[in-house]
């Protein structure tokens, strides 16, 4: 039985640590008989070396988690089909990527092949009703209902490549498999539990960067940290009952409080990129407001990671012309790329799409004064909403 990681970023490699690890260390994972694990790294250079050959050579990804030493096992590969043949395949790469990985992949998947999605986000289908990520790997690759797991928890990778206690929440239909993929991964510094609500668990993971984008708004504004502890509270309420709404009684309660509910979402509003580049934003956004009352025109400001390549701020005004919305949102997107590339070094923040994606579900069911807090997050971060909004958000 072979593995492959698909996703060489950040959170890839720090995961792809515990895996080659594991296997290497004889006993944690005796169903894998294969020692090295493929894992798909997208191809860049760096100053002029192959990104690829730099990881197989000085086992160490330069890029995406400098300082920190890859087992011998873990071998980088830029090619999809060579990855796609293994019999494990572990998912950890951004959303937006997903689609074209996977149709890519998909004359390469061998009959029995099981899947694994750590992604973190959500889409909707045709009609704009949520979807989980694990039911469109499912789909796409041909894997049966049950055929892709996940796996949600509070585990920042930095923590997580530098071997501090973490834990994880396994959501698997099958508990076999489900026990399979904790051994892959469980270790004395990973601890992994496993519970069959899928969809609990995969949404969890989704929901709660939506959440840490409105704490770090919290955080621009400068509101205190009760404040941040009540957004927290309620935004956990808020996830609790978007999964209810759209997932019923499939939804365990329990899930709430392992790893992948209360405790990623309280790790994320505190030490997160989206609460980071969230409460940047929003200290720009602020300084425009403050500076301009009337909101008529665009005002320059200092030169801030948000404002450098020419990025500018939108200062709210009456955004009622769907011409006006798009401009704002536009313009918007651009300041988030601009932060994302100067505060993550060009990495995407997955609590983006997840909070454009939660928009268009709630605004098809008609439940968008359900949500407050994360409707208020999609407004201030694509619509030029001021930020403060955030903590009216709290009270409603």
């Amino acid at each position: 039985m072979t593995v492959g990681i698909i996703g060489g970023g950040n959170f890839g490699s720090a995961v792809s640590k515990i895996v080659g690890q594991n296997i290497i260390d004889e006993g944690i994972c005796k169903k894998v008989n294969h020692e090295q694990v493929l894992m798909w790294v997208f191809e860049e250079l760096i100053e002029g070396e192959r990104l690829t050959d730099i990881i197989n050579q000085r086992h160490e990804n330069v890029k995406y988690l400098k300082g920190i030493a890859l087992p011998h096992n873990i071998v980088a590969s830029p090619s999809l089909a060579e990855v796609a043949g293994a019999d494990l395949l572990v998912f950890v790469l951004p959303e937006q990527f997903l689609p074209r990985t996977l149709a890519e992949m998909k004359p390469h998947i061998r009959p029995g092949t099981k899947a694994i999605s750590l992604i973190k986000g959500l889409v909707t289908d045709a009609a704009g009703a949520p979807a989980l990520i694990s039911g469109l790997i499912e789909r796409e690759l041909g894997l049966g209902e049950g055929g892709c797991a996940v796996m949600m928890g509070a585990n920042l990778a930095g923590e997580i490549a530098a071997g501090q206690l973490c834990e994880a929440t396994i959501g698997c239909k099958d508990i076999e498999t489900g026990e399979l993929f904790k051994a892959l991964f469980h270790c004395s510094n990973f601890r992994v539990e496993v519970r069959q609500d899928v969809a609990g668990i995969e949404l969890c993971g989704c929901l709660k960067n939506v959440i840490a984008l409105g704490a770090g708004f919290c955080d621009g504004v400068g509101a205190g940290e009760n404040t941040k502890a009540a957004l927290i509270r309620r935004g956990l309420l808020e996830m609790r009952a978007f999964c209810r709404m759209f997932y019923g009684d499939g939804i365990e309660e329990g899930t709430f409080l392992e790893s992948c509910g209360v405790a990623d979402l309280v790790v994320t509003c505190y030490g997160g990129r989206n609460r980071r580049c969230g409460q940047h934003f929003a200290q720009q956004v602020l300084e425009e407001y403050e500076t301009d009352s009337d909101f008529d025109t665009v005002a320059p400001v200092a030169e801030t990671p948000l404002t450098r390549k020419g990025a500018t701020v939108v200062p709210r005004r009456d955004i009622d012309k769907g011409s006006e919305l798009a401009s704002a949102e536009a313009k918007c997107s651009a300041h988030w790329a601009v932060l994302e590339e100067q505060l993550l070094g060009g990495q995407r923040l997955a609590g983006l799409p997840a909070a454009r994606a939660v928009q268009v579900v709630l605004d098809r069911a008609q439940a968008v004064d359900k949500f407050p807090i994360m409707s208020t997050v999609y407004k201030i971060a694509f619509e030029s909403r001021d930020p403060r909004d955030i903590i009216e958000s709290i009270k409603l």
